[in-house]
């Protein structure tokens, strides 16, 4: 995901401790980020003043990507435990879209590709029964083998499922006693 800004500007890394603000809501915007290592939640506060969290970024994914064309930024990022982030300067990525056709239909294809992953996400969340909608993600995620690479913790994938932890570990394992899915090293795999 980072090649088309890596063509734009060179990224400076920046480290982030466990609980470290990437940046705040109502920030001005001045760069863009993607993940280089570790986890990156985007947060809201609600009314209550709990965080409500927006998505969980991991290596490579952007950071908040559609500030890229706003002023402040809406939420927060928080490193969700020690975490680098590459950060690219906002204005010359603008200035090259700007000028470069080309470039700006990848972004756009990019941009697009993200919006039907999201989609198809909600969708998957609308199924009732955890299992119908773990077996209808792992597809959604699975590549040609139907091997799932789990790169996060299996909270944080409860967590995009939209169920509770315990719900998912229950699910996962029925799943598993059934024969549908096995699990490796690293991984996931579908039978």
């Amino acid at each position: 995901m980072e090649s088309w800004l890596r063509r734009i500007a060179s990224p400076e890394q920046v480290e982030l401790a466990r609980g470290e603000h990437l940046f705040r809501q109502g920030d001005a915007v001045t760069h863009l980020f993607i993940v280089r290592r570790g986890r990156v939640r985007l947060e809201r506060s609600s009314e209550d003043g709990n965080p409500v969290v927006l998505q969980l970024a991991l290596e490579p994914e952007m950071v908040a990507e559609a500030s890229l064309f706003s002023d402040r930024y809406h939420c927060a990022a928080v490193a969700a435990g020690p975490a680098a982030v590459l950060r690219f300067a906002r204005a010359p990525v603008l200035e090259t879209l700007a000028r470069d056709p080309g470039m700006c239909r990848e972004v756009l294809a990019l941009y697009a590709r993200r919006i039907q992953r999201l989609r198809a996400l909600l969708e998957v969340r609308n199924i009732r029964s955890a299992q119908d909608r773990i077996l209808a993600w792992l597809r959604l995620e699975a590549d040609e083998n139907g091997r799932i690479p789990v790169r996060s913790s299996l909270k944080d994938m409860a967590w995009q499922l939209g169920l509770a932890h315990e719900t998912f570990y229950r699910a996962l394992r029925e799943l598993e006693s059934r024969g549908h899915i096995a699990r490796e090293a690293g991984a996931l795999r579908m039978i």
